[in-house]
């Protein structure tokens, strides 16, 4: 596809710092290139979004893939198999350069939502540290939430009945109505 805004790439594959040895991967692209000018435009095509265009972070998914994207840099987590971390490399840098390409097709999305703290997610956690997740601390698993590698629903006592409106506070973290 000529027009390509990522051109060039190295990733490198981490398993979480907070949670080494759970199993869960994530990788880190780093880009040859600033790819910050395509950020109205994911802005406009992912899901549940935030958008700081003052630090030009954009955090946001597509079907089940969470990304965070900076001007020189794409994190994506939920990597299951070591092995895969190639192929969603390249969907990942694809799937950014048909967006960069069909950008004429596309209104952008220049609405900020800033991202909550870490500390705001941790406070409506259970605070169990009951490790099921796979993080070590609920701190630690704040951190993920925050930086958009996990899904609140990955903690499984938030989505326990009686954890209902916790998990629904963090949802309105994340701009849910």
């Amino acid at each position: 596809m000529e027009d390509n805004l990522i051109a060039g790439y190295e990733y490198e594959l981490a398993e979480p710092g907070c949670a080494p040895g759970s199993g869960r991967y994530g990788v880190r692209i780093i880009l040859h290139g600033d790819i910050s000018p395509v950020f109205p435009y994911l802005n406009a095509v992912l899901q549940d979004t935030m958008y700081d265009r003052e630090n030009a972070v954009l955090i946001g998914r597509e079907r089940r893939q969470m990304y965070a994207f900076r001007a020189t840099e794409i994190r994506t987590g939920g990597v299951e198999d070591a092995a895969h971390a190639p192929d969603v490399v390249r969907a990942t840098v694809n799937m950014v350069n048909r967006v960069w390409h069909d950008r004429e097709t596309i209104t952008p999305n220049y609405k900020e939502r800033k991202l909550p703290t870490v500390i705001d997610v941790y406070s409506n956690l259970p605070k169990t540290n009951c490790r099921k997740c796979g993080y070590p601390t609920c701190l630690a698993f704040a951190a993920e939430v925050r930086g958009g590698n996990c899904a609140p629903e990955q903690c499984p006592p938030l989505v326990q009945p009686e954890n209902a409106a916790k998990k629904e506070a963090i949802r309105k973290l994340f701009g849910g109505e």
